[in-house]
């Protein structure tokens, strides 16, 4: 992934050009820049220069500017464009003359013949800006679910636009200064969906949306995608539906495969995984060598894990299946604490960890990286899309009167599971029409999870947390199978992960790429009817019949899939035990603002160290590592280290 960074004048005095050119200049180092007229100025990573005075397009990386000299329009980008050969058919283009075009190039072709249009179009994980001097125009697009990022400062004299916030550190009379709603929605595990970033006055381009400046005004963001069922793919049987999702998840994969450098994948022995590593071995031949990575535990850590299963069983089974898969197993046995992960991550991201998935992925990234590994294959976006259980399935069922139907789902549950039909019947029925009757035999798992917070509770107070916990995003009550998929792949959590997890994965020179949250793809299985998704009392049914003859029968008929994806986290929390307890007590002691609860946060660590005994842990690692977080940040900030205006 490129990064860049634009500040664009809006005044057009030669007085405040000078000015921002001279910020420019102040990058210096690893940065090189071009200054066009009175109007913007351009600064991209670059690893030949550190003059800022000389710019080349190698300096500035063919792949990410380009200039159209007909129509004097230019596009700076951090893109990877799929289904490249069908928009150069689109726009007129020969495949043997655009087959050697940047991303970039393409994305302004398309932007020149269609103007905003030019989105519908344009497949891939992609954020861009292109500057229009017919139109007086700047325009920047993110791609549909925000795998790559685009924030941008909008102040009184000048916009600055940048794929990655650290960019705006030399900005004129500007600060890194963090949200405090941030914090506490950190804390609180809340992720919401706004166009505010972690800090103060800069703002993030959302997924699927697009916005403009012209004549110096900036214009909303506008929405140019969203997830709707195509009609075409309504009438099609079971068997034409199977055969459909495996050629589209094929071509998902095969779109993002042509790349140089070794290929590995996150490989967990479940369906996701598993049916990406599989395909990756079949577009890839016998010859070319797959790296897969799988978390396990060590015989040690296996003793303290409750209920955590290990997944090398099944791995293993799909290794044996294809030879050309090279698996390496990741265990916490001799690897540090999680103290030394989180350090990392706060240095890089200089705000709270909201999500702990990416920080726990060191062990991965550095043996991935040790292996020469470029470009790792993750599986995220299929349970909440194209390998989703088929939630919501007898909600529909009971109110469109299918009766019949949920019996015999339920028959075929109970042979396989050995339940009790009528009391799965019944529970299913006080579920849909009384289930406030329900709810007073089980526990609310929003209540459980706001409890288990560490949030100092005057703070909570102050700001009427639990009301905004509650109203997160939140589904309807009776959701069906199509509503519970729509909300959690257009959930804001996945943009977050995907950009927190590639910024971590490139100190190791690793890419992400995620075919399962390919818009192709997802729309043809959004589509299709609820009965294909869950069907003989079967989650993931059309999944499993598309993966026939691909993934071995151990792994696409097993539903004992669960557990932590890093079943080891909590062993590694352990080891630093004595750590973390330092800085709970030195932050009692030592801040005069008082984000967290101290005495959870020690009860959390009695709790892990516990687990071996308890059948479900007491605390998730993400309401530990959050708070945890911001004491590290109040720390440092009391100590001088860092400067973002967190209160200590």
């Amino acid at each position: 992934m490129a990064s860049f960074f634009l500040l664009i004048n809006k005044s057009d005095s030669e007085e405040t050009s000078s000015f921002l050119k001279g910020s420019l200049e102040d990058y210096g180092g690893t940065y090189s820049w071009i200054f066009v007229g009175n109007r913007i100025g351009i600064a991209m990573e670059s690893s030949r220069s550190n003059n800022p005075n000389h710019v080349d397009q190698d300096s500035l990386n063919q792949a990410c500017f380009f200039v159209d000299e007909k129509s004097g329009s230019y596009i700076v980008s951090d893109s990877r464009i799929d289904y490249r050969q069908e928009l150069a058919g689109k726009l007129g283009i020969k495949w043997n003359v655009a087959e050697d075009f940047s991303d970039s190039k393409l994305i302004l072709y398309a932007y020149l013949k269609w103007e905003e249009a030019c989105l519908s179009h344009l497949y891939g994980d992609f954020c861009f800006v292109i500057w229009d001097p017919s139109r007086d125009e700047l325009f920047c697009a993110r791609d549909h679910f925000g795998c790559r990022p685009l924030y941008y400062v909008d102040q009184a004299g000048f916009l600055a636009v940048a794929s990655q916030i650290a960019a705006f550190k030399n900005l004129p009379d500007f600060r890194f200064e963090i949200r405090e709603q941030y914090i506490l929605d950190s804390i609180c595990s809340i992720v919401k969906t706004e166009t505010h970033s972690a800090y103060k006055g800069v703002y993030k381009l959302k997924p699927a949306h697009y916005l403009k400046q012209n004549s110096g005004q900036l214009s909303y963001q506008y929405r140019y995608w969203d997830l709707r069922i195509n009609k075409i793919f309504g009438g099609l049987t079971l068997e034409e539906a199977a055969d459909g999702l495996r050629d589209r998840i094929i071509e998902a994969v095969r779109q993002r495969s042509q790349t140089l450098g070794q290929i590995g994948v996150e490989l967990s022995g479940g369906l996701d995984s598993s049916g990406i590593a599989s395909v990756l071995t079949m577009l890839s031949g016998q010859n070319e060598k797959i790296n897969a990575f799988t978390h396990s535990i060590s015989a040690d850590g296996m003793a303290q894990q409750m209920n955590q299963k290990s997944e090398m069983e099944f791995s293993t089974a799909l290794v044996e299946k294809y030879s050309s898969i090279r698996q390496f197993e990741i265990t916490e046995e001799n690897s540090e604490g999680a103290y030394k992960a989180l350090v990392k991550a706060l240095n890089l991201l200089n705000k709270p960890i909201n999500l702990h998935y990416a920080m726990n992925s060191d062990l991965l990234f550095e043996a991935a990286g040790n292996v020469g590994t470029s470009i790792i294959f993750s599986g995220l976006g299929g349970d909440e899309g194209i390998t989703n259980n088929g939630s919501g399935y007898f909600n529909e069922l009971i109110s469109h009167g299918q009766h019949s139907k949920l019996r015999d789902n339920i028959k075929s549950i109970v042979s396989r599971r050995g339940s009790r039909f009528y009391r799965q019947l019944i529970k299913l029925y006080l579920n849909y029409y009384a289930p406030w009757v329900l709810n007073l035999y089980k526990k609310d798992w929003r209540k459980v999870a706001y409890r288990s917070s560490a949030l100092q509770k005057s703070i909570a107070r102050k700001y009427r947390m639990k009301r905004r916990f509650f109203y997160a995003n939140s589904l309807p009550g009776n959701a069906d199978v199509r509503a519970i998929q729509y909300f959690r792949i257009m959930y804001p959590n996945i943009p977050e992960r995907i950009e927190e997890t590639s910024l971590l994965a490139q100190q190791y020179g690793i890419e992400y790429s995620f075919p399962f949250l390919d818009v192709k793809l997802l729309v043809f299985f959004y589509s299709l009817p609820s009965e294909y998704k869950f069907k003989d009392g079967m989650g993931r049914y059309l999944f499993r019949m598309a993966m026939e003859g691909v993934l071995p029968e151990k792994i696409r008929m097993r539903t004992d899939k669960g557990g932590n994806t890093i079943p080891y986290v909590f062993d590694r929390v352990v080891k630093d035990e004595k750590i973390f307890r330092e800085i709970i007590d030195e932050g009692r002691l030592k801040n005069q603002y008082h984000y967290v609860d101290y005495d959870k946060l020690n009860a959390m660590l009695d709790s892990f160290k516990k687990m071996g005994e308890l059948k479900q842990q007491d605390y998730s690692l993400r309401s530990f590592q959050s708070p945890m977080s911001v004491l590290i940040l109040q720390k440092w900030q009391r100590e001088g280290k860092i400067d973002i205006g967190i209160k200590f």
